[in-house]
């Protein structure tokens, strides 16, 4: 499961990767406004610059933080193991992939209902106080946390 999850990660995360990697205070205004739009509108878009970048935002934590927690779970040292235990003392289930991120998505990952959610609830005030990034990573974080773990 994880593997094909990973294969999907890569293949969904190159170009909005790239295009986040791409992003200028202009382009960032761009994303910033393509968001309020799609938030204003009544239909649920999936083409927009916004969607494009908040999907890239989740593959890409989602990659990494597999990765990580995949290394960490290959290394079977007493410290790794006192470090999961007081991070995650209340389950033995196993971490979710975007746990060190400090977010966990449902499952199973409805990945535009995800991102339509994330849009719906980014607040125009914290978008304007905050640099973008910051203002998306805050409002996953506030609608997907991690409970339980």
């Amino acid at each position: 499961m994880m593997n094909v999850l990973f294969r999907l990660a890569i293949r969904l995360s190159i170009v909005p990767a790239l295009l986040g990697l791409a992003l200028s205070a202009n382009a960032d205004n761009h994303v910033k406004q393509s968001c309020l739009s799609v938030k204003e509108s009544s239909s649920r878009v999936t083409h927009s610059l916004c969607h494009s970048y908040i999907l890239g935002f989740l593959q890409g934590a989602l990659l990494t933080d597999t990765a990580i927690i995949d290394s960490l779970n290959d290394q079977k040292s007493e410290f790794l193991q006192r470090v999961y235990k007081t991070r995650a003392p209340r389950s033995g289930r196993e971490l979710p992939p975007t746990y060190l991120a400090k977010f966990c998505l449902p499952e199973p990952p409805g990945q535009n209902d995800i991102i339509n959610n994330v849009i719906s609830h980014l607040d125009e005030n914290d978008l304007q106080q905050r640099d973008f990034e910051q203002a998306v990573y805050q409002t996953i974080k506030a609608i997907y946390p991690c409970q339980g773990y």
